[in-house]
């Protein structure tokens, strides 16, 4: 498999990367544009990236029951937090998140 070159930048909020998130855990619409065009939606929610089309993307999303348990652990990340729904102030720990997301 020949090397892969690809840049992500993110530019997007907590909050909206949540709702990227629960909306993956629950909203089948969104779950259905996630599979057939991940790349242009996750473009709407601030997360580009360059070089996507050298990458064969599945044509599927995680179960929901998956991505729910993600949201778990992140809302239990931290017993400091201050954003209703993401419970760590760690920006490290946000950032890791959205990466997830983006991949």
């Amino acid at each position: 498999m020949a090397d892969v070159e690809l840049s992500i930048e993110i530019k997007t909020t907590q909050a909206r990367a949540l709702e990227f998130a629960r909306r993956l855990a629950r909203d089948d619409e969104h779950r259905r544009r996630a599979a057939l065009d991940p790349v242009a939606l996750l473009a709407e929610y601030g997360f580009t990236i360059t070089g996507a089309d050298a990458i064969n993307f599945p044509k599927s999303v995680p179960p929901k029951h998956v991505v729910e348990e993600a949201l778990v652990n992140v809302s239990e990340a931290s017993e400091f937090a201050d954003l209703d729904g993401f419970e760590s102030e760690d920006p490290f720990a946000f950032y890791l998140f959205a990466i997830l997301l983006a991949t």
